[in-house]
Order: C-alpha cells, then sequence, then structure tokens
C-alpha cells in the first residue's frame, strides 16, 4: 500500500492548472558566502582575524563595509517603494521575474549588521525558508525586489527595521540595517482564503471570480506539495462549490469553469489517493467521467486502478485501466510498475481462493464420508 502512495507523487508533475500554476520548486544551495563575490573596488577587504580561523565563519561575522552607511549608498540605487528608504546593490544577478504576490514563501541566505559594528547580529549561512509577509517590513521590501539566485546588499532605514526605539542593549536606537541576501528560490503558494473578500454578488461573477480561484488553486498545490492533503482536499473541495455557484456571461467563460473545474477534479483524486479515502476517489473520478471524456488521462486512470486495486477483491477493472494506460504510454514506469504490483496482487488472490475451495471440499468429502 505505501508502495502506491509514493508512486502518486509522481501524478503531480502530469498535472497542469491550466498553464497558471507552477509545478514545484527545486532548491539548488549554494553554501558559499555572499561576501567573497563583493567587488573590493566599492568593498574593504576583510583581512583582519586569526589566518587559521575557518574562513566561512569569518565571511558569516564580518561585515563587508568598515565605513559610514551614507558613502556606501552612493554606490546604490533606490528601491522604489511608498513605505520608507532602501538602497539597493546588485553582486549577482538573478533569473526570472521578481516575486509579485504577497503569498510567497521565500528561500534564501543572510546577513545584517549594524553601523560601525563589525559583526553581524543576525546572519544564517544555511538557506532560511520563511513566509514572506512574516518578514520585517525592510526585509519584506528586500526580498520583493530580488530575482531567483541573485545576490544582493541592502541599506535599510531604521523605520523599516526596528523603529527609533530599537531594542536595548541588542539593537540600538534608530538603527540602520546593512542586509547581505542571496535569493535561493521563491514560490508562490496562493491563498485559500482568497473567496472571503467577495460580496456575494461578486461570486456569482465568473470574471470576478476566477483570479481568486487560481489563488486557491496555487495554495492546494502548495499544500500538496508539503504533504498536507487534508488541507489540500478542504481547499479543492471549497473552489469548487464556489466555481459551481457562478454565473458564466458567455460560452467561453464557461469553457474555462469547466476547465478549471475538470483540474480540480483531478487534482483531489490524487489528494484522496494519498489520503487512502478509495472509495471517495472512485465517486470523484465517476463524477469526472461525467464531465469529460477520462479515457486518455494517465494520471487519472491510474488514480482509479489504484483506488479499485483496494476495495475490489476482483482485480479486472483496475488490470483494464492499467493497461489502457500503458497503450497510452507504453513506457510510463509508473504505469507499468502498478500494473505488475496489481497483477501480483490477483496472482496471490487467486492462490487464496483455491486454497480456500481445497480445504473446504476436503471438509465436505471427510463428512460425506463420516455419514456413509
Amino acid at each position: 500500500m505505501q508502495n502506491d502512495m509514493d508512486r502518486v507523487v509522481e501524478l503531480e508533475e502530469g498535472i497542469r492548472f491550466n498553464d497558471l500554476l507552477s509545478g514545484g520548486a527545486s532548491f539548488n544551495i549554494n553554501h558559499k558566502s555572499m561576501a567573497e563575490t563583493i567587488d573590493q573596488d566599492i568593498f574593504d577587504e576583510v583581512g583582519s582575524g586569526d589566518e587559521n580561523e575557518d574562513e566561512e565563519d569569518l565571511d558569516i561575522k564580518l561585515s563587508p563595509w568598515k565605513k559610514s552607511f551614507a558613502e556606501l549608498k552612493l554606490s546604490m540605487v533606490q528601491v522604489p517603494n511608498e513605505m520608507g528608504s532602501v538602497y539597493k546593490r546588485i553582486i549577482t544577478k538573478g533569473i526570472d521575474e521578481v516575486m509579485n504576490s504577497p503569498n510567497c514563501r521565500i528561500r534564501w541566505t543572510f546577513s545584517m549588521f549594524f553601523e560601525g559594528e563589525p559583526m553581524a547580529f543576525d546572519s544564517s549561512s544555511n538557506p532560511v525558508t520563511v513566509q514572506k509577509i512574516d518578514l520585517i517590513l525592510g526585509l519584506q521590501i528586500a526580498a520583493e525586489s530580488m530575482q531567483k539566485k541573485e545576490e544582493a546588499q541592502f541599506v535599510i532605514d531604521y523605520k523599516l527595521m526596528f523603529g527609533e526605539i530599537g531594542c536595548p542593549p541588542r539593537i540600538k536606537p534608530k538603527a540602520d540595517v546593512l542586509l547581505v541576501a542571496k535569493m535561493i528560490d521563491f514560490i508562490d503558494t496562493g491563498d485559500e482564503n482568497a473567496c472571503d473578500s467577495l460580496s456575494q454578488e461578486d461570486r456569482r461573477k465568473f470574471a470576478v471570480l476566477k483570479d481568486k480561484v487560481i489563488e486557491m488553486m496555487k495554495k492546494l498545490q502548495d499544500h500538496f506539495r508539503n504533504k498536507r492533503y487534508r488541507y489540500a482536499i478542504n481547499v479543492g473541495q471549497t473552489a469548487i462549490r464556489n466555481l459551481e455557484m457562478c454565473q458564466v456571461a458567455n460560452e467561453d467563460e464557461q469553457t474555462e469553469q469547466q476547465k478549471f473545474l475538470n483540474d480540480l477534479y483531478i487534482q483531489l483524486t490524487t489528494c484522496l489517493v494519498k489520503t487512502e479515502d478509495w472509495k471517495k476517489c472512485c465517486t470523484m473520478v465517476n463524477e469526472l467521467r461525467r464531465r469529460t471524456n477520462i479515457s486518455r488521462n494517465v494520471p487519472v486512470m491510474l488514480n482509479e486502478a489504484i483506488a479499485l486495486s483496494h476495495i475490489e477483491d476482483d482485480y479486472k477493472r483496475s488490470i483494464n485501466l492499467l493497461r489502457n494506460a500503458q497503450k497510452l504510454e507504453p513506457h510510463n514506469e509508473l504505469v507499468n510498475s502498478t500494473l505488475d504490483e496489481v497483477l501480483a496482487k490477483e496472482e496471490k488472490y487467486r492462490k487464496q481462493s483455491q486454497d480456500m475451495w481445497r480445504k473446504a471440499l476436503e471438509v465436505k468429502s471427510k463428512a460425506d464420508a463420516q455419514k456413509e
């Protein structure tokens, strides 16, 4: 049974939510400190301390800048925002777009320094994963300006960090901060409560509801990636209810609405297999079968075959589904291995049935002999 569950994880790659959702994130972690890449024409060389001291430890703890932050800002550009002063200098350019959603989970390394102090007051050489909205406002603004794989330095105004009072004695009043950071990766995690802000009237309009449902589908995938399958099921079911209650204005909207619904049903069948809710999975597949043709949808056929193999003594339906899927994708290792396991289960069940009938006949024969 556990093998069945492990295989389902691979289905996620085959599921696409209207080409709007990401399929996941692959973190490529580099433990090398950013201070090693700093332009020596602008930043002073870190040469103090014991030469035998661990180099990585030095990079984490020692500030790359010994002069005033005012001089450092001359080599930086201001990050556009309405909240306060944040200056930035890029060390290594990143890739892709910057994050454009408040619901992002980021993975980064960082060190933070106060002006005139050589040691970092907070740092992490190992990548840290955090929800962006949980960061201090200044760090949020800095993170929002970064691309994936980007390395940069920021000078952040004290008003966006620890305020006028600070937190003595560790954080002095009106303390600007030098942030040295590398954005390993980030992913939009969506919002499962996106529809809560809509009025009842807006919820009935597909054109208004559409973007909110996309946020919910992103959250469903985020729950799935983190193995929170029951939460994913709840989000998916809520999204389906909202979609089924809304009204479409034309045929194009109806087609798009049905596409969203089908995608949600497909993902829910995978979640239900992960929670071993075999009967509900089959019910969901039957609903999907009523809505659309699933005879060429290999992930759905595989989910149904796995569910059926756990609730039926006769494995014929499960085997037929897997053989049809095998015809569509002959080199699909997941389908092939699942078929082999179901065939093995069928053979074991057949032998057990034969043994049971053989023993029953032996008992009957002895009873008949005693009567005679």
